[in-house]
């Protein structure tokens, strides 16, 4: 008998699994085929999905500074370049609502619709819907978080102050101190709550005034002279 060198063998092992991949292809072609086809289907879907969340958060950011722009629009009969103005208080109020209710139908879910809800909270707060501004900012701050949802809970628990209710206030500014953002940082809370303590529990707003007040430039003032009120009552 021929004896087998070592490089034929492996040769010969080589050439047998290039077979059987190769019977394994062909006997499998159409499985493969569809699988491959799907993968492909799979990823060209989610690079399109991708791409239209892209786009259509981008146009809901246009829309709500749309939105924005318009609430902070002026009502003068004169219009002036580059500023937005209205006839009339009410076209202001029509137009700006008109235009934060297409955010909120259009672009559910997201960012933009909280800070639609937001400014209509504000329109409302304007025209003193005080019911609907606690409805939608109530709706608010028990569903997201965000700068948007921050920002309401500090004018809804200003409202509650203005209208005497003094426990629902205070449990909005304790939450916005103990969870401090961006656009509403701690001392922002703890100022708006002592001013509203200075009448119902002077011992807490001193404490908290005491803590603001070694701190620097305008929070060290504005402590200051809520200090000097107190003292005064």
């Amino acid at each position: 008998m021929a004896k087998i060198s070592r490089k034929d063998l492996k040769h010969d092992r080589f050439a047998e699994e290039v077979g059987q991949s190769v019977l394994f292809v062909s006997s499998h072609r159409k499985q493969l085929f569809f699988g491959i086809a799907g993968i492909i289907f799979f990823v060209v879907g989610l690079l399109a999905w991708a791409g239209y969340r892209s786009t259509n958060r981008e146009e809901a950011r246009y829309a709500l500074k749309k939105g924005i722009d318009l609430y902070h629009g002026k009502v003068d009969t004169e219009q002036a370049i580059g500023a937005i103005t209205f006839p009339t208080t009410i076209a202001r109020f029509r137009d700006t609502r008109e235009q934060l209710d297409r955010v909120i139908v259009n672009y559910p879910g997201g960012e933009e619709e909280i800070g639609a809800v937001y400014y209509l909270a504000l329109l409302d707060l304007e025209q003193k819907k005080n019911g609907e501004v606690k409805t939608r900012l109530e709706g608010i701050v028990n569903r997201s978080i965000g700068e948007y949802t921050a920002l309401a809970r500090l004018v809804l628990a200003d409202l509650y102050a203005r209208e005497k209710e003094y426990e629902q206030a205070s449990r909005h500014y304790k939450h916005l101190i103990d969870n401090p953002t961006r656009v509403v940082p701690k001392y922002r809370s703890q100022l708006a709550w002592a001013s509203l303590l200075v009448e119902t529990d002077p011992a807490m707003a001193k404490s908290l005034l005491d803590e603001l007040q070694v701190t620097s430039g305008r929070t060290s003032t504005q402590a200051a002279r809520l200090l000097r009120k107190l003292k005064g009552s």
